[in-house]
Parts: C-alpha cells; sequence; structure tokens
C-alpha cells in the first residue's frame, strides 16, 4: 500500500455513463435525437465547432439542432442532454408548445 499522498491520482471522471431507461418513457422514445446531440457534441477543448461536422460547421451544427427541437417537441428540456459549457450556445426554444402525449384510450 502506498501511503504517499504526492503519488496519489485521481482518475477522471468517465465521459459517457450507461443509463438504462423504459422505451415507454419519453427519453426511451427519443432515442434517436438524444444519440445524434451526443454523437454531435463539440469537445471542451473547441466548443465551437461539432465534432462530427467539424470542418464546415459550428455547434449547433444542423444534425444537432434539429434533434435539440425533437427532444423539445417530446417535453424533454435541451438542457439536460447537452454540458453546462454549451448551454448557452443552445438555440432559443421553440414558439410552439411541446406535442402532447397520447395516453393509453385516447383517440387524436
Amino acid at each position: 500500500m502506498n501511503d504517499n499522498p504526492a503519488d496519489l491520482t485521481a482518475s477522471p471522471p468517465p465521459r459517457e455513463v450507461p443509463v438504462l431507461v423504459s422505451r415507454s418513457s419519453r427519453v426511451g422514445q427519443s432515442e434517436d435525437p438524444i444519440n445524434t446531440v451526443t454523437r454531435h457534441l463539440p469537445s471542451p477543448d473547441a466548443p465551437y465547432q461539432c465534432a462530427v461536422c467539424c470542418d464546415s460547421r459550428e455547434w449547433p451544427c444542423s444534425p444537432s439542432d434539429t434533434a435539440l427541437h425533437q427532444l423539445e417537441n417530446a417535453g424533454l428540456r435541451r438542457s439536460d442532454f447537452v454540458p453546462d459549457y454549451l448551454h448557452d450556445r443552445l438555440p432559443r426554444p421553440s414558439t410552439r408548445p411541446p406535442a402532447s402525449p397520447s395516453w393509453p384510450g385516447e383517440t387524436p
């Protein structure tokens, strides 16, 4: 055992954390937009550039902008799927209200 505090190094926190959610939940039904947003997130070193569209697009790029609006329309908060350092770059909220979920037994 090494008791020398100078030799102790903390490992960095994981960048990804697996989470299990029900497929019938809003998050479970929004798998594609969530995956798109997370795939196109910029790194903290280059917060203005999309990691996938890095050659030509600033974040939010077109795919992540569309996915962020899909999350909003599903009744989810976009900021819950984006790191804090990008919150000031989120697009303005949509002017239309989110689509209300259809409940079992309801007819549209």
